[in-house]
């Protein structure tokens, strides 16, 4: 029975997009978080613009997929709303990996230190999930 649940909700194209959805917030996440953390004008920024933009941005991206996928972007919320039952083991784990990927992808993305990269990689990304 389990299994065949499974299979199913692998198969729903809404699983897909709330599997989306964390990937893409949780890489805007990080680019948002990377990106506060940079000096302007030889000036490093202060610690309060720092966690300013840190609560702001988190509770941005939540808020906006919270009505798709939970707004988890983090794989410690996912594994305790795993662990209390709010989330299926098999949803769970294509959270995590979506999150994870989304962090790798970024590591890429700023290495190659492009603006274009990321909307590229965003346009390939929305095609592939979508097809």
């Amino acid at each position: 029975m389990f299994l065949r649940d499974g299979k199913m909700e692998l198969r729903s194209r809404s699983f897909w997009t709330e599997v989306f959805a964390e990937f893409l917030a949780t890489l805007l996440f990080l680019f948002m978080v990377c990106g506060t953390v940079l000096p302007w004008n030889y000036n490093p920024p202060s610690v309060m613009h720092i966690a300013f933009s840190h609560g702001l941005s988190i509770a941005t991206l939540a808020m906006s997929v919270l009505h798709i996928s939970g707004g988890q972007l983090n794989p410690a919320v996912t594994i305790s709303m795993m662990a209390v039952g709010r989330v299926s083991v098999l949803k769970a784990l294509c959270f995590i990996i979506a999150q994870c990927t989304g962090g790798k992808d970024l590591c890429r993305i700023k290495k190659e230190n492009s603006i274009r990269s990321l909307s590229r990689e965003l346009i390939k990304i929305y095609i592939m999930f979508t097809m």
